[in-house]
Order: C-alpha cells, then structure tokens, then sequence
C-alpha cells in the first residue's frame, strides 16, 4: 500500500468511525435510556474531536504526497469525499447532542380527559409549557416539556366558557426525568400520578 493510500484510508476511518459509534450510542441510548449511555456519548464526542484533527492531518498529507507524485488534479474527488466524511461530524455531533439534551431534560405530560371537553389546555412549568390545544372527552394526549428552570408545573384550561387551573407537581427540576399522567374526572377533579423514565 503507498503511503498516500494509508494516508487517505486512515482521514476515512477517522472521519467515518466516530459517527457509526456515535450514531449507534445515541439509538442504544434511546431503545434503553441506560444513562451510561450519555457518558459513552460525552467521550465520543471528545475522541471524535481528536480523531477529526487526526484525520484532517492525514487528509493534508494524502493531498500533499499526492500532488508530489502526480501534479494533475486527479485527487480533488478523494480529498472532497475524505473532507466529507470528516466534516459530517460536526452537525451529527451538535443535533445529537440537542437531540439527546431536549429528550433528557423533560418531562412528559401524559393526559387523559375523562370529563367534558376542554376548549384549550395548557401545561407550564420549569420555564417552558406544552400547548394541548383541544382536547375533547376520552380522549388521551402525550406532550413533552423542556425544563429549561426549577419550579411547579401547573396547567390552565378552558371548558365551555370556564376557566380552571392548578398545579400538578408541586417541584420540578432538570435533573428528573419525569413522566406525569394527568387524569380529569366528570366531575372537574384531577389526579396525578408521577413515575421516572
């Protein structure tokens, strides 16, 4: 093998080896919710940094002994797909990683209206709120709520011209990954039942 292929095989490898690992940890992650997970992540996105520079070194050289060998152009569709594969990093990196943060921090607000139909209901807390719209009798609806601050989640509602409101969880905080299952009786009652992801 000629040191330009070796150069070039290995751009590739460090270009396309931290996003197979990355993309395989986060769809682990989301079929388990192991938190390891998130540190496996958090370590692959450091290596990935290193195995980026890495590769860019290698890309240089490929490019560099391969004009010295052969000064026609013959290389710039190698060099493209090898700055590809190096560069795709970088956005996977950041939408995984927003992905994963707006999927951690929250809770989701499962409700289940037994009672009339509301007009509109609104869930809010921890800096944020979920919009159910309208939300008719029987029916069941699964929103999620980025906590973004400490605090109560409360909801809001309108039912025929009434206006209702309350608390659901007295204290809510990022570091919970809650789910909240809201019944609303016939009667205008509420209950709420809490479980951790």
């Amino acid at each position: 093998m000629a040191p330009t292929d070796r150069s070039y095989r290995t751009a590739l490898i460090c270009g396309l080896a931290p996003l197979a690992i990355g993309v395989a940890i986060f769809v682990l992650w989301l079929a388990t919710g192991w938190t390891w997970l998130m540190f496996a992540g958090l370590a692959t996105v450091f290596c990935g940094s290193l195995s980026f520079l890495a590769g860019a070194i290698s890309l240089f050289q490929f490019a560099a002994q391969a004009a010295a060998l052969d000064p026609r152009p013959r290389i710039a569709p190698r060099v493209a797909l090898g700055l590809a594969a190096l560069l795709v990093n970088l956005p996977a990196a950041f939408l995984i990683i927003v992905a994963a943060n707006y999927l951690f921090f929250s809770v989701d607000v499962i409700v289940v209206n037994r009672g009339p139909d509301f007009d509109r209901l609104v869930v809010a807390g921890g800096c944020a709120q979920a919009d159910f719209g309208r939300l008719p009798s029987g029916a069941t609806r699964t929103e999620r709520v980025v906590i973004e601050c400490d605090g109560s989640l409360d909801f809001q509602a309108e039912r025929g011209g009434e206006k209702l409101s309350g608390t659901l969880v007295g204290y809510v905080t990022n570091s919970e990954q809650l789910i909240v299952h809201v019944t609303f009786a016939p009667d205008g009652t509420w209950s709420v039942t809490e479980s951790f992801k």
